[in-house]
């Protein structure tokens, strides 16, 4: 009896696996069915740098193009540089109001492509969106101002480098702004001075 008992203990038992197996077999196809895959997706684009430029090297058939996205959708586009022709540069800038509470990307590209045949050189856009501009928005006037529909399935290049830089709208009647009034012909300029508060001096 002694004997039965020890060989009893001396017999290694094999574990059932089956269940396990089972579990598995259930368990993968419902993680793989319930798993979420993501796509991330990269727009190329820079921040404004300081570089000097070697004097001299200016290039006349290149412009540098602004592009302030307002809050509504409102475009208003300008470039400078060029060959320095003011009225010529102020004539091809823009500026477009929404279309359905929505940018007017097709009007902007009409007007980049008149600038690009302009000059010819140019590549480069500072696009100043405000802080309330939604990133799809954003993401759709860079496209359009990158490229757009050519004849056929060929895309148009337009101004393929984009900088992204902040747009800090001008504020007017600061607080504690000093206002000069001009005094009459002969002396020097008035100072009006903010008034002080009540209970000061």
């Amino acid at each position: 009896m002694f004997d039965a008992y020890q060989r009893t203990l001396a017999e290694v038992e094999e574990l059932n696996m089956i269940p396990v197996m089972n579990l598995f077999i259930v368990l993968i196809p419902f993680l793989l069915a319930t798993a979420a895959f993501y796509q991330v997706a990269v727009i190329p684009t820079s921040t404004p740098q300081q570089v000097a430029q070697p004097a001299g090297d200016e290039a006349t058939d290149a412009v540098m193009v602004n592009l302030v996205i307002a809050a509504d959708g409102a475009l208003t586009l300008s470039a400078t540089g060029g060959d320095g022709d003011e009225a010529k540069l102020a004539a091809l800038g823009a500026e477009l109001p929404p279309v359905g509470g929505a940018p007017d990307v097709a009007g902007l590209q009409a007007r980049l492509a008149a600038l690009k045949a302009e000059y010819p050189a140019s590549e480069t856009a500072f696009i100043l969106p405000a802080d309330s501009v939604g990133v799809q928005t954003l993401v759709e006037v860079i496209d359009g101002v990158r490229e757009r529909a050519g004849a056929g399935d060929a895309m148009e290049s337009l101004f393929p480098v984009t900088v992204l830089s902040q747009f800090i709208a001008p504020v007017a009647g600061e607080a504690g702004a000093v206002d000069v009034e001009l005094s009459p012909e002969g002396e020097e300029p008035l100072e009006l001075l903010p008034e002080p508060a009540e209970g000061g001096p």
